[in-house]
């Protein structure tokens, strides 16, 4: 049986992708794709919460949308912690800096706290039950930052940790989550370039790890000319072995992202993965 720790970490990364997804909406101009793709985010009965007042449901949520017309807008998360209150339902917590430029030209900025609920779904990205909004003060007008770089990788590096943490052998459900051409150059597998070498990657790994997790050090995303993001972090994992074996590494990843914000996803166009402390037994877990 999977211990809890891993799979709380699973439940995190999957709350942590729509968390930061649900940004996106409100950082590029709207297109009907993209509200599909925030509809999808949230329970046919979301209720959702702020100064603004309290609404329910998905219509009124996309007439809610449509006040932000013309709006710019920046959501830099500061902090944000996951944890299960049942089987089936996660809370979530997050404290966010609020930058917004309005059509009027005056702008603000304050710190906001969300208060929220997902629903599991099995073999699905989780969904909004309910999102609270307060305010927990202004803050001194900083220039505007776009966050949406940040908030677009982040998404997508979350729900890529949780593919390669459920995976069981089977590539197929990341196949979205990369460039039709792309490179990868992995710690264990060497240079990959088309999908059967990396289903024959993500196939062998269950012979020799059960259970893996990830936490994410030191991201930093640069936005480029044309459309793609360059994305630089460290990996801490921790894995059990096939054997038994609690097991530790270091991993540097260095991403290069293509992004389409009509897609669900950014999407990988080069990875290049180091192994920056090797792969080894730690019975100190």
């Amino acid at each position: 049986m999977k211990p809890n720790s891993f799979l709380e970490i699973e439940q995190s990364h999957l709350a942590l992708a729509q968390f930061y997804r649900w940004f996106q909406l409100y950082e590029r101009p709207l297109t009907d794709e993209r509200r599909q793709h925030a509809l999808a985010l949230l329970a046919d009965d979301v209720e959702i919460q702020s100064v603004n007042g309290a609404f329910k449901g998905h219509a009124a949520f996309l007439e809610r949308l449509a006040l932000y017309d013309g709006w710019k807008t920046a959501h830099h998360v500061q902090f944000a912690a996951v944890k299960p209150l049942t089987p089936d339902t996660l809370e979530l917590v997050g404290h966010v800096l609020f930058q917004n430029i309005r059509p009027d030209g005056n702008r603000h900025s304050y710190n906001l706290q969300y208060d929220a609920r997902l629903a599991l779904i099995p073999d699905e990205l989780p969904v909004f039950t309910s999102i609270k909004l307060t305010p927990t003060g202004n803050v001194e007008p900083v220039a505007f930052e776009d966050a949406y770089p940040v908030n677009r990788v982040s998404s997508l590096l979350h729900y890529w940790l949780y593919c390669m943490e459920t995976h069981n052998g089977d590539a197929s459900r990341m196949r979205e989550l990369y460039t039709p051409e792309f490179e990868l150059y992995t710690a264990t597998a060497g240079h990959l370039s088309n999908w059967e070498q990396v289903q024959a990657w993500i196939g062998a790994l269950p012979v020799r790890i059960s259970y893996s997790s990830h936490h994410i050090r030191d991201l930093t995303v640069q936005a480029n000319a044309d459309s793609t993001f360059s994305a630089s972090f460290i990996l801490d994992w921790q894995g059990i072995s096939s054997e038994g074996e609690p097991m530790i590494a270091e991993l540097q990843h260095e991403w290069l992202v293509e992004d389409n914000p009509n897609n669900r996803f950014a999407a990988l166009k080069n990875v290049r993965i180091v192994t920056t402390e090797p792969f080894q037994i730690n019975y100190s877990l």
